[in-house]
């Protein structure tokens, strides 16, 4: 959209509606003195901001004490109900807060639902689609999601599965089709008129997108009236993309539900949190000497004794368990070590190179099975699949972010009679005096999420 207003009101816009980009100070040309570091929203030239800023720029004319025109195609639409004749033929029942979340996204068209792991997001969408009945864009980040979320549909009604098309490697982009669900990395290439070909666009972990990524896609989508983002955790401690990119790109934000809400309406699993903190003895931590991040992530992924303990508890704990790694190496060997101590569990592999498939195939049996074992790269299983049937989840690698955690535990939350899920996070402490390594440092964070999200936890030291 365009801004007019006197040249000294754009300049004090321009500034507000800035940021620091990620990482800014190791850029050539912050180092260089040839850039601030900062990223503007408005051009100047052009005085054009996202549309999605609105509420923002209502805000901003307030404090100012300006006065503000909207042209009448920026106004929002009256309240809009969902058709209670539809509700009726649902094979699901739709809760209260999908039923909002619908409305409201049917309200402002652009909108951002944060709605967590295990809230139903997926029939939300559906609720979206069938409502609207117009061509449909899904754009989600991985492949299995891609599998998942034609599953989901043609779950809540079978006519779906002719009416989707799905892109994978090999398929052809242009379709006839009302649905397509893509990932991002298979449109890059598109230009404006294929994304204009859609009335809605939906843009599935919407702050997990490469920054440049999804403003590229979404500012090549130009006509396209209906823009909705979706994330399970919308936080902006770790978002890849900046809070104010995403209401841009997308609008206002609704926060659908809370996991509390969730648990406390039986509609998650309650959750406890072990925290295992392996400690070392100090005349061998001294012998490690200060490592860098990077060495101190490669002692902890070849160390042995640390893996074993990892192992063990896989094979030992009741029910489907997922144990999450970050480097495939890592991966392989806590694999082939819970293989080779165990002979009753089946145990499944899952890294970045696994096809969509074979992804679907193993969640498919891990769902429906007891006693499973699933050793999954986080880039694969963190965010979005879903296995109804965990209870619980190893983090064989940690991560200091709170979104990435977040979705994590999403894994084990979905709800199933009488189950309890736990999650294990292993902490490797290697501190010294005062000095603190990355492990507990980033362990200090997580404690903060958890008690943010009032996730019970219990402290346990086990001395190697």
């Amino acid at each position: 959209m365009r801004v007019h207003a006197e040249r000294a009101i754009l300049q004090e816009m321009h500034e507000y509606f800035s940021f620091f980009a990620p990482k800014y100070r190791f850029h050539p040309k912050f180092k260089n003195k040839l850039w601030s570091g900062k990223i503007y929203l408005l051009n100047l030239q052009t005085q054009t901001i996202y549309l999605g800023l609105i509420p923002r720029i209502i805000i901003f004319a307030e404090i100012n004490d300006y006065t503000i025109e909207l042209d009448e195609l920026l106004q929002i639409t009256d309240h809009v109900k969902i058709d209670e004749a539809l509700l009726e033929t649902l094979l699901f029942k739709a809760r209260e807060y999908q039923i909002r979340a619908v409305e409201f996204a049917l309200k402002h068209k652009r909108c951002l639902l944060e709605s967590p792991t295990g809230s139903g997001k997926s029939f939300t969408l559906y609720l979206i689609i069938r409502t609207l009945q117009l061509r449909t864009l899904i754009i989600v980040p991985t492949i299995s999601l891609v599998h998942q979320l034609e599953s989901n549909f043609i779950e809540y009604d079978a006519e779906y599965g002719n009416k989707i098309h799905k892109i994978v490697a090999g398929v052809n982009k242009q379709t006839s089709k009302d649905i397509v669900i893509s990932t991002y990395q298979s449109l890059t290439n598109q230009d404006q008129a294929y994304f204009n070909f859609f009335d809605v666009i939906i843009i599935d972990e919407a702050h997990s997108a490469i920054a440049a990524t999804i403003t590229k896609l979404m500012e090549k989508a130009t006509e396209v009236v209906y823009r909705i983002g979706t994330t399970g955790t919308l936080t902006n401690r770790d978002a890849t993309v900046n809070l104010l990119v995403l209401e841009g790109l997308f609008g206002k934000v609704l926060n659908v539900a809370s996991i509390k809400e969730l648990t406390d309406q039986k509609y998650l699993s309650p959750l406890k949190i072990e925290i295992l903190i392996l400690k070392y003895e100090k005349e061998y931590i001294k012998s490690l000497g200060k490592m860098t991040y990077q060495e101190e992530v490669i002692w902890m992924i070849n160390n042995d004794k640390r893996n074993n303990i990892i192992a063990n508890l896989a094979i030992n704990l009741k029910g489907n368990t997922i144990v999450l790694f970050h480097r495939k190496s890592h991966g392989k060997d806590l694999f082939n070590k819970i293989s080779g101590k165990n002979s009753k569990k089946d145990v499944y592999f899952i890294e970045g190179a696994t096809v969509g498939e074979e992804r679907e195939a193993i969640r498919n049996i891990v769902n429906q099975g007891d006693n499973k074992i699933l050793v999954a790269s986080y880039g694969t299983m963190s965010v979005g699949s879903d296995i109804v049937n965990l209870y619980n989840v190893i983090f064989a690698f940690s991560f200091k972010g709170s979104i990435r955690n977040i979705q994590s535990i999403g894994r084990v939350l979905r709800p199933v009679e009488g189950k309890v899920a736990t999650l294990y996070d292993i902490v490797d402490d290697l501190s010294t005096g005062r000095r603190r390594n990355y492990s507990v440092q980033h362990f200090q964070e997580r404690i903060k999420i958890y008690n943010e999200q009032e996730f019970a936890f219990k402290v346990h030291q086990i001395e190697i």
